[in-house]
């Protein structure tokens, strides 16, 4: 096994920014949601900044579930327009990366909460899609501190989530994944990649079903 297959094991980070906010939210959805095993996924930025480099910004709390929590941190005011960062509470199927990601993901307890963090990997790929400047921050900040992704870890992980280049009907052209590809490539590596031959078609053959 290597780095991008491995389950995560991070030494979670509490104090900073994303991990402060976490904990109030979690005490919130805790005494008001009484679902045993209740599961929140946290994505995004904050697992990175709490699990590899406090470096990383994250402007939200990017909370999956399909749990109504949103009246409860709402009315706690840790939702947007109350405070920064804020908890923003998606559906499920918000995060999307590789179907098998959650085979290594890092689950804590939290007052009762069971809270999911994806491997750094799986929320490296989810950010190809919209590839701003700060998902590339992310990438570099990542790769400074624990030497990943190699050139051959992401190309063998975004095979693993090639379904996010078929594009989808309610999305922006202007999020082109292929494209984006092109750029971090440059970027993080400083070489030039053909997606379609090293990523997509690869990736179509060893398409992966999701865990049940």
């Amino acid at each position: 096994m290597s780095w991008h297959k491995e389950r995560w094991i991070p030494s979670l980070d509490w104090t900073t920014p994303s991990g402060e906010l976490l904990r109030q939210a979690v005490k919130v959805v805790a005494a008001g949601v009484k679902i045993p095993a209740l599961e929140l996924i946290i994505f995004g930025s904050s697992p990175l900044q709490m699990g590899v480099s406090s470096a990383v910004t994250s402007g939200d709390l990017d909370v999956a579930t399909d749990e109504d929590i949103a009246k409860l941190l709402e009315s706690a005011q840790l939702t947007k327009f109350h405070r920064s960062p804020y908890v923003e509470v998606c559906p499920l199927n918000t995060f999307r990366t590789a179907p098998d990601w959650r085979s290594r993901a890092h689950t804590e307890s939290l007052f009762g909460v069971f809270l999911i963090f994806p491997h750094p990997i799986d929320i490296l790929v989810s950010k190809v899609k919209r590839c701003e400047e700060k998902d590339i921050e992310a990438f570099l900040e990542v790769m400074k501190v624990t030497g990943h992704p190699s050139e051959n870890e992401l190309k063998e992980s975004l095979q693993r989530a090639v379904d996010i280049y078929r594009p989808g009907f309610d999305e922006s052209t202007a999020n082109d994944p292929i494209h984006n590809t092109g750029v971090l490539w440059q970027r993080l590596y400083g070489k030039e990649i053909n997606v379609r031959e090293e990523i997509i078609i690869p990736g179509n053959s060893i398409r992966i079903p999701p865990l049940s």
